[in-house]
């Protein structure tokens, strides 16, 4: 397996060693000195809580190490012989190939913590953590089927309520989670999402609708990756199959809410946040806070949500009640929400590569005073339903109030639902009123069924015609 000479040496932490016809190790030892075994006895050389099997020349350490002086060292050092319970070897293509650690696995524990900032922290042994098959989709291993496709071990069902999720809640990437009714991560838990995990929700109209919903001074870190993002989506979906469910499927549970302590321009300077019932108090937003941190939202693909609570108050994909600069919100999809794909109430979130797609009403919604910053935003309408791509109201009690509605929005592509579509609400790309400004940079918009931009001239001058002429509403 490894071979040290020359002077060689090297340091190994952590490590599984496995499935070679040989023996495990090899360190030179000559007679002047000068060769591996010096750098092993100066520290040079270092094995240290690395895991040994399946060998050919046997699974014991004698065998493993044939020379006395590195059998001391690795026994000194943390070494076992023990075998790693990795998933599957193969080296064909045979979809067998899964070199993460099976539950319970020695390669889940013992690992050496290292002080050089350069090393990602850990706490197993080996390239793989248990739910962490980072060679998955961009490798030609997995491209040309030798690697076990993702999704392909069963996933043990979890149901959440409201109840379950208290203090500081992990959940995994080897779990679905099924939320059953409204969940909500209250002022001082947290919640983190390995990627890969995916959350459904059960269906439900009204108070029995199922949402994830992150209360002010609540914390959410749901840190996808490009091969393994987070997902949100119905309890009907086959995450594995993505022809199960119709493209115009929608409303099929509630979505995702974040809720901040930013400022609003409304009055008393706090909101119930639509979608939830007025009765539930931990649904309240607002503040005086535009930095404040509601966490990490990152990778992640919110899809068939938007059910009803009642006439015209569903719940958005993704809702942002005065969240602040303080949030990481980048990389999110929503697709085929029965209303807003995405909706900003008030604060000042800075948001980039947001895709809003097939949803039933707008894809870029803001109101009450909302001056984030997005940068990368893509908005795709279906063809036969939505209404704006961007709907950019300013207050709404009062809809004069301060601060006005002025957020900075770079690189923006919206595609609309066709020039030639049935879709006739789809009559304007964006939709300035209430006092709403917003700068648009570097930005394309084509595709649509009606006109480019409306924006509202109410006699008073307090509508968005005083925002374009005062220089809050730039394109």
């Amino acid at each position: 397996t490894l071979k040290f000479r020359d002077n060689a040496g090297g340091k190994y932490y952590n490590s599984i060693f496995t499935d070679f016809f040989g023996s495990g190790i090899d360190v030179e030892d000559l007679d002047s000195g000068e060769d591996s075994r010096s750098r092993l006895e100066h520290g040079d050389l270092l094995l240290s809580s690395n895991l040994w099997w399946g060998f050919g020349a046997g699974n014991t350490l004698e065998a493993i190490a044939p020379e006395s002086f590195v059998r001391e060292h690795l026994s000194a050092n943390g070494n076992a012989v023990l075998d790693p319970a990795l998933r599957g070897i193969s080296r064909s293509a045979d979809g067998g190939l899964d070199p993460r650690p099976s539950p319970g696995s020695p390669a889940l524990t013992g690992a050496t913590p290292l002080s050089d900032p350069f090393f990602v922290p850990t706490d197993y042994r080996g390239a793989f953590g248990e739910n962490d098959l980072w060679i998955s989709g961009w490798t030609l291993l997995s491209q040309a089927g030798i690697l076990a496709p993702r999704g392909a071990e069963a996933q043990d069902v979890i149901t959440v309520t409201d109840a379950d999720l208290v203090g500081d809640v992990v959940w995994t990437a080897d779990h679905t989670y099924v939320l059953d009714g409204l969940v909500f991560v209250e002022a001082g838990e947290t919640l983190t999402i390995e990627a890969g995990t995916v959350v459904k929700g059960k269906p439900g109209q009204g108070e029995n609708a199922s949402a994830l919903i992150v209360a002010r001074g609540g914390k959410i870190y749901a840190e996808g990756t490009p091969t393994h993002p987070i997902i949100f989506t119905a309890e009907a979906d086959d995450v594995n199959d993505p022809n199960d469910l119709p493209l115009d499927t929608r409303g099929l549970w509630g979505g995702v809410i974040l809720l901040g302590n930013g400022r609003l321009n409304s009055t008393p300077g706090e909101t119930q946040i639509e979608g939830i019932p007025t009765t539930e108090p931990r649904a309240r937003y607002g503040g005086d806070d535009d930095a404040d941190d509601s966490g990490v939202f990152r990778y992640v693909s919110i899809r068939y949500g938007g059910t009803d609570i009642g006439a015209g108050n569903e719940i958005n994909g993704l809702t942002m009640g005065a969240v602040g600069s303080g949030t990481t919100i980048e990389f999110v999809e929503v697709f085929g929400n029965q209303d807003d794909c995405f909706e900003f109430f008030g604060g000042a979130p800075h948001t980039r590569y947001l895709v809003g797609a097939f949803c039933g009403d707008d894809t870029f919604d803001y109101d009450e005073g909302f001056r984030g910053k997005g940068q990368f935003w893509f908005s795709l309408q279906a063809p036969e339903i939505g209404n704006r791509a961007g709907e950019h109201d300013g207050g709404t009690d009062p809809e004069d109030g301060e601060p006005f509605a002025v957020p900075t929005i770079a690189n923006a592509t919206y595609i609309g639902s066709g020039a030639g579509s049935t879709n006739v609400e789809n009559d304007v790309t964006l939709k300035f009123r209430d006092n709403a400004g917003g700068k648009y940079y570097n930005s394309i918009f084509t595709d649509f069924f009606g006109s480019g931009i409306d924006v509202e001239d109410l006699d008073s001058g307090e509508d968005s015609r005083s925002r374009l002429e005062l220089g809050d509403l730039l394109l």
